[in-house]
């Protein structure tokens, strides 16, 4: 009778260790990775819960996630709060646009060439998909990621975020 009661479940946990082991396989092969680029400056009361709400939703979901915050030249401790947040996590990167974004316009103010603004009234503001087009041209933003541009400068981009 014992005997009986432990074969049964003997294959019980092969079987389930069989599910675990192609659910693992094919996984692996269909995962893609969730890459926010979070675009802002001064957000040091709501960039950590940002991060973090991301974060979450990462373990929820079991997706992999990966995290740029671009920090367009913050007077406050963004940058700070960000780089503390990328020690302990490998998946958060810091890109700090104030610095590309001041050797660039040196370089075309040297070459006087006139650039197109897409936001009227808002002279130096970059459009977001301009540094999602950088962070590729760099490396850091892979083709294959899923990427997710968040505007944190304007209040109806926040949707996108999972709070």
């Amino acid at each position: 009778m014992v005997s009986l009661f432990l074969g049964i479940v003997v294959c019980y946990m092969l079987a389930a260790a069989i599910v675990l082991i192609i659910r693992y396989y094919y996984g692996q092969k269909q995962s893609n990775t969730s890459h926010y680029v979070l675009v802002g400056d001064n957000h040091e009361l709501q960039m950590e819960g940002y991060i973090r709400a991301i974060r979450w939703s990462s373990l929820k979901s079991g997706s992999p996630v990966k995290i740029t915050v671009v920090d367009e030249g913050s007077t406050d401790e963004t940058g700070a709060i960000v780089q503390k947040l990328a020690r302990k996590d490998k998946g958060i990167l810091l890109y700090n646009a104030g610095e590309a974004k001041r050797r660039s316009e040196a370089a075309a103010a040297q070459q006087a060439v006139s650039s197109f603004n897409p936001w009227p009234g808002r002279s130096g503001i970059r459009e977001p998909h301009h540094y999602l087009w950088m962070l590729q041209a760099e490396g850091i933003v892979s083709e294959a990621d899923h990427a997710i541009v968040v505007d944190l400068r304007r209040p109806e981009q926040l949707e996108k975020l999972p709070l």
